[in-house]
C-alpha cells in the first residue's frame, strides 16, 4: 500500500502552516467531488438512435436518466411557440398527443426511420392511454414529461393540457382527420357491438353506440369536466389551445403535405422525413382504400351529431392550408 506523507517545513511560521493545510484540504475535497461526479454519470445511457418504447411502469427514466433529464430541461424554451413558427435547433422536447386513427403512429414510424440516418433524436412511444379523468391524468402526464430530456419526441394517447407547458414548454403537434372518417374507422375497432351490423345500419337504426360524440374536440380541450361533453365552450377551448400552444396540427387526408410541413417547421428535428416517398404513398393509399362509402343520409345524421367536432376540424384545416400557402407547399391529388 502506498503511503502519502505530509511534508513538514521546520522554518515555516504558524500562519504558513495553516495556509498550507487549508490548501491541501481544498484539493482533497475537489478530488473527491470529481470522483463522485464521474461515478454518478458512469451509468448514464447515451441518446438512442432508434425508437424506444417507454413502458408505463418503467423506472429507468426516473432513476438513471434523472440527472440528464434535469440538464436537458434547462435547454427548453421559456415560452410557448407561435402556431406555424419555424423552430430551429435540437434542444427541444416534442409532444404528440396522438389522436387514435389519425396518422400519428405512421408519422412516428417515419420519424424513427429518418433519425436512424440523421440525428440522435430519441423517440418515445407511450403504450397506454392517459385519458381516465378520475385517475389524476394531468399529474401523471406532467411527471412523465418532466423526466424526458431533449432532444426527444414523445407520442402517446393523451388529452392536451396546459399543465404540460409549466416550466418545460415542449413543442406540441398533432394530426387529425375528418370526424366522420374517424367515427367510421373506430366503429370496427370496438368489441362491445354484437352481431354483423354495419356502421351504416347502426346509424340508420338510431343506436347510441355507433360512434362517440365530441370524439375529436376532447383531445385538444383537456381533462376538465366541460371537455367531456360536446359544447361550444369545449370547442372554443380546443381552438384556443391549438392557437396558443401548438406548432402545427396536420391532416391525415393531406398526409404528404403534413410531412412536408413538419420538416419545414422543425427542420433540425425532422430532417429527411420527406425522403421516404414510399412510406407516404403507402399511408395515402391506405387512407383512400379504407375511406367510407356511406350514403348521404348516414353522413348527414353523423355530421349533425358531430357539429362541434366539424367546426373544430374546419378551423384546423383552414390554419393548416394557410401554413401550406405560406411555405409554398403544393397541393396534391388526394382522391
Amino acid at each position: 500500500m502506498r503511503v502519502i506523507r505530509l511534508v513538514r517545513f521546520p522554518r515555516c511560521r504558524l500562519r504558513c502552516r495553516v495556509t498550507f493545510a487549508c490548501t491541501l484540504a481544498a484539493l482533497v475535497l475537489l478530488a473527491y467531488a470529481a470522483f463522485l461526479s464521474a461515478k454518478n454519470t458512469e451509468g448514464t445511457p447515451r441518446t438512442a438512435r432508434r425508437p424506444l418504447i417507454l413502458e408505463p411502469e418503467d423506472s429507468s427514466m426516473e432513476d438513471e436518466d434523472s440527472a440528464a433529464g434535469k440538464q436537458g430541461n434547462k435547454n427548453r424554451r421559456n415560452r410557448a411557440p407561435a402556431f406555424g413558427e419555424i423552430i430551429k435547433g435540437t434542444s427541444h422536447v416534442i409532444l404528440n398527443n396522438a389522436v387514435p386513427g389519425c396518422g400519428s403512429d405512421e408519422f412516428v414510424s417515419l420519424v424513427g426511420s429518418a433519425i436512424r440516418e440523421t440525428s440522435s433524436l430519441t423517440v418515445i412511444v407511450y403504450p397506454d392511454e392517459i385519458t381516465d379523468m378520475t385517475n389524476e391524468p394531468e399529474q401523471k402526464l406532467s411527471h412523465i414529461v418532466s423526466d424526458i430530456y431533449s432532444p426527444a419526441l414523445f407520442s402517446g394517447h393523451f388529452y392536451f393540457t396546459p399543465v404540460l407547458m409549466i416550466n418545460t414548454n415542449p413543442l406540441m403537434f398533432s394530426i387529425i382527420r375528418d370526424p366522420f372518417e374517424m367515427a367510421y374507422a373506430a366503429y370496427g375497432l370496438v368489441d362491445r357491438r354484437s352481431g354483423d351490423v354495419s356502421f351504416d345500419q347502426c346509424v340508420l337504426q338510431n343506436r347510441s353506440d355507433c360512434f362517440e360524440r365530441n370524439q375529436l374536440v376532447k383531445w385538444f380541450c383537456g381533462y376538465d369536466e366541460i371537455c367531456s361533453e360536446p359544447s361550444k365552450k369545449s370547442m372554443d377551448r380546443a381552438m384556443s389551445n391549438v392557437n396558443e400552444f401548438f406548432v402545427f396540427v396536420g391532416l391525415m387526408e393531406e398526409y404528404k403535405e403534413t410531412v412536408q410541413l413538419a420538416e419545414k417547421l422543425l427542420p433540425d428535428l425532422f430532417r429527411r422525413v420527406t425522403k421516404f416517398p414510399s412510406h407516404v404513398a403507402n399511408v395515402e393509399n391506405d387512407v383512400r382504400r379504407k375511406k367510407s362509402t356511406s350514403p348521404p343520409e348516414v353522413r348527414q345524421r353523423v355530421r349533425s351529431e358531430l357539429k362541434y367536432d366539424y367546426h373544430f376540424y374546419y378551423y384546423v384545416q383552414r390554419r393548416f392550408r394557410q401554413l401550406k400557402a405560406t411555405h409554398k407547399i403544393a397541393k396534391s391529388d388526394h382522391g
